[in-house]
């Protein structure tokens, strides 16, 4: 279980560093932001709430709804940066707000 966590970490810092390195993945990203709507918002949202995103950042005003014209613009930017940087196991120390935590994210996401 430990070498299975060990190794899902090492591939999210790995695949987040492709998002600014390899062509392919960049154009992946820029394909992504291009998109007009979205099929499956909430993995998306999901993935950003966990990256410890702030809800006004990416979310309509006074609702849970995403606003893909606010997060597309981050998508390219600074989601891979939070993707490098995240800690799938171990004491996380900074603050966490209801909706950055897994149990949240699992039922938006199903």
């Amino acid at each position: 279980m430990l070498k299975e966590i060990f190794d899902n970490q090492k591939t999210l810092t790995i695949e987040a560093t492709w998002f600014n390195e390899k062509e392919d993945w960049v154009k992946v990203l820029k394909n992504i932001k291009a998109f007009r709507v979205l099929k499956m918002p909430h993995i998306l949202q999901a993935l950003f709430f966990l990256c410890k995103f702030e809800r006004d950042q990416i979310c309509e005003p006074n609702s849970n709804k995403l606003s893909w014209k606010k997060a597309k613009e981050l998508v390219e930017t600074e989601l891979p940066q939070r993707m490098k940087t995240y800690t799938l196991w171990g004491e996380k120390k900074e603050e966490y707000k209801p909706y950055m935590r897994i149990n949240y994210t699992e039922k938006i996401v199903t």
